[in-house]
């Protein structure tokens, strides 16, 4: 390569050329985000939500809680 050649890999391999948009495939049922091709989703009963635990949550009415072992009655001798 001499030194006034033109750089060959900008315009053969479109290095500097500008990626298009990704087009939203759905949009979450609940806060009605755009999900793309390849993101994590939930399917519940047809519906499509988006892979975070607040949606899913309002979706289905759960909730995440830690799990605590229950108080035993005392006996009495």
């Amino acid at each position: 390569m001499k030194w006034d050649d033109r750089p060959v890999c900008q315009e053969r391999y479109g290095y500097l050329r500008e990626r298009p948009e990704p087009e939203p495939v759905t949009e979450c049922s609940v806060c009605r985000a755009p999900l793309y091709e390849g993101e994590d989703v939930y399917k519940v009963d047809g519906e499509v939500v988006c892979g975070t635990r607040e949606c899913l949550e309002r979706y289905t009415g759960a909730h995440y809680t830690e799990l605590e072992r229950p108080p035993h009655p005392r006996r009495k001798w």
